[in-house]
């Protein structure tokens, strides 16, 4: 399947960003070229709105993805942005697999640490050294909680 479309998703980003995006992936990659990156405000009269910026290449929106991950968490004013407000990249997930995601991230009552999307796949993680398991529909997610609650 790979990466969907190149898309990623800026969620809870300061109003300011709006006129302040390259500020973000440069902070994010500087050697990212900004002309091969548009950018879409999803609800421009909201404070906090999405962005949704697409990149030329799959190639690109990883190499983004994996500088996030190494420098963890983004605040606005590392970006050149005023305030302190936490930013999140996220992958732009289709409808169905977004809701999915919601029902995995409530595994964390069941005692999973970690819920994560790569690629537009969801895996859960116990556990730092545990098997990561992959969820692939809302019977895995109840599959998981039923064994917790038996085991």
């Amino acid at each position: 399947m790979g990466i969907k479309s190149s898309l990623d998703e800026i969620k809870r980003s300061p109003r300011e960003i709006e006129t302040k995006e390259e500020n973000l992936l440069k902070y994010i990659n500087p050697e990212l070229k900004l002309k091969d990156v548009k950018f879409k405000i999803l609800a421009p009269n909201k404070e906090n709105t999405p962005i949704l910026a697409t990149f030329r290449s799959a190639e690109e929106k990883g190499q983004v993805m994996q500088k996030r991950k190494q420098i963890g968490k983004i605040v606005s004013n590392k970006c050149h942005m005023t305030g302190s407000q936490l930013i999140y990249l996220n992958d732009d997930l289709p409808k169905e697999t977004r809701e999915l995601c919601l029902a995995a991230r409530s595994l964390t009552e069941y005692g999973y640490q970690f819920i994560w999307v790569k690629k537009g796949k969801i895996f859960a993680r116990k556990r730092e050294n545990d098997p990561v398991v992959r969820i692939k529909c809302m019977e895995d997610v109840k599959k998981i909680r039923q064994d917790a609650w038996v085991g």
